[in-house]
């Protein structure tokens, strides 16, 4: 009997479009499944199938081990009822489900259209990163962070407007951490597209601030999930010393790979084995990209940040690991619940809203970011997964309004942005806290060691009194007013050396 190894259903979503049509399970509803025949025996089965159907097969793809084939789903009851089985069944890579995937690698960017014109996989994704860059050279530059831990590019574009000495406020998007949850690329694609083709309505977003974007993280994940099988993707490329090159669950997560908190001793957090799906990795910070998105934390100082991922319908606000208590006043919290208000909750399949986890969770950039550098950091879990791509948009542009109070935030807050240096204007790491604020888990805030930039923004009017000390310099006990201008200049502190004793 001739055999074949036929799609198994992916993780998919279950939603309503904006216009009201159903959008249930895209692959649920697709009119055919693609097959794969060995190709020993795909001369039988062509020959079986011509007989009772009265064609030949839909040939998809043509490889040396296997030929791919497209069949209606009425037909495989057909096929069976006559005694030509499929058995074997495992996911298939993406690509063959995507139609345009082919088409729009070759054509690359033409135009802007291009960016939300269908998803994206490691390889479209550099091409179009690369090409805007070319396309916008004055907005957009090309940056690789890093490379995976099988050779592939982790890249980056930084959006700023040129010819200003000013300090740019730092705000960090990424996408994909989970490959497999396409649709959390899609959304820093869709801000792309928003700041590039509307220019007028984010001037002062270009002037004042510099973006980071980073829509695939994970690229060896991506090419697992679109090229080898789409049950991969949410991990990355390494490979255990008991697993084998073609094993479906190699890999880390990389959102538990982070180290605030790695292994939290919470055996519902992450796992230590490598085959489970919430594999935390061999130790803290041990993936590539992990390091990657460290660095550019690290060199950045970002103020804020938004990791995409897929499909909870929530904004997600640190700390996400469980009992663990946030600094008062609670900032990031409120600032949460104010983005999830944004949120057209028409037609979504669940309310949109602000929470502190899903579950139980460890090592999350989120929580790294926030205990770290004090970003205001959020995972931004959008409402579906994976979708027909005609939906994504319309999904995505219930978002907008989020993602646009996200970027034109500092604009509005009240701020202390200061800049610390000693008496030959000379940049200092120094330590700050603020009377108003308390910590619980050790976290302190550092002015950057490269430029003495420090930004905090608050919800308050009232003054404080910082304390600034760095080793070598006296400590100095200033009473500061938040500044409200939309974008202020940073407020020189300089600090003194200590006498040296003789």
């Amino acid at each position: 009997m001739t055999r074949c190894l036929c799609f198994f259903a992916l993780l998919v979503f279950a939603g309503r479009a904006a216009d009201g049509k159903v959008a249930d399970n895209y692959f649920r509803q697709l009119p055919w499944r693609a097959v794969e025949i060995p190709t020993p025996e795909y001369d039988a089965f062509r020959q079986r199938y011509r007989e009772i159907l009265g064609t030949n097969p839909e040939s998809i793809e043509t490889l040396p081990e296997m030929r791919v084939v497209r069949i209606g789903k009425s037909d495989i009851e057909t096929l069976k009822q006559n005694g030509l089985e499929f058995r074997g069944a495992r996911p298939l890579p993406f690509r063959y489900y995507d139609e345009t995937y082919a088409p729009r690698l070759r054509r690359g960017f033409e135009s802007l259209g291009d960016l939300i014109s269908g998803y994206k996989d490691d390889k479209l994704n550099k091409k179009l990163l690369r090409a805007v860059s070319q396309q916008y050279p004055k907005l957009v530059s090309y940056h690789v962070l890093g490379k995976t831990r099988l050779g592939r590019e982790i890249v980056a574009v930084k959006i700023v407007r040129g010819g200003s000495k000013k300090h740019r406020v730092p705000i960090l998007l990424t996408g994909s951490h989970h490959a497999s949850e396409m649709t959390s690329t899609e959304h820093c694609y869709r801000i792309l597209y928003d700041l590039l083709s509307e220019p007028a309505k984010y001037r002062r977003v270009f002037e004042n601030h510099v973006i980071w974007m980073v829509p695939l993280v994970n690229p060896d994940g991506a090419h697992f999930f679109w090229h080898i099988s789409t049950a991969m993707g949410r991990k990355n490329g390494y490979l255990a010393s008991d697993q084998n090159e073609n094993s479906l669950n190699r890999g880390v997560d990389l959102n538990r790979n982070y180290p605030f908190q790695w292994n939290s001793g919470n055996p519902k957090a992450s796992s230590d084995d490598p085959e489970n799906f919430y594999y935390r990795g061999p130790q803290a910070a041990s993936e590539p990209e992990t390091q990657a998105l460290m660095r550019l934390a690290r060199a950045q100082r970002f103020v804020y940040a938004i990791s995409f991922h897929s499909k909870a319908s929530k904004i997600l606000f640190p700390y996400t690991i469980d009992n663990l208590a946030n600094p008062t006043p609670d900032i990031a919290r409120e600032f949460a619940e104010e983005l999830a208000a944004k949120v057209d909750n028409t037609g979504l399949p669940r309310e949109f809203t602000a929470a502190k986890n899903l579950y139980s969770v460890d090592g999350t950039d989120q929580d790294y970011h926030y205990h770290t550098h004090g970003t205001l950091a959020y995972i931004l879990e959008t409402s579906y997964e994976n979708c027909e791509y005609r939906y994504v948009m319309p999904y995505l542009e219930k978002y907008r309004t989020l993602t646009d109070a996200f970027l034109f935030d500092y604009s509005r807050r009240k701020k202390f942005a200061l800049r610390i240096r000693d008496a030959q204007q000379k940049p200092i790491a120094a330590k700050i806290t603020f009377s108003d604020q308390e910590f619980f888990h050790g976290e302190k805030r550092i002015s950057d060691a490269g430029n003495g930039s420090f930004i905090r923004v608050t919800n308050s009017h009232e003054k404080v009194v910082a304390t600034i000390s760095a080793k070598g310099f006296k400590t100095r006990h200033i009473s500061l007013q938040p500044q409200t201008a939309p974008y202020p200049a940073l407020k020189t502190i300089t600090l003194q050396r200590r006498r040296r004793r003789h």
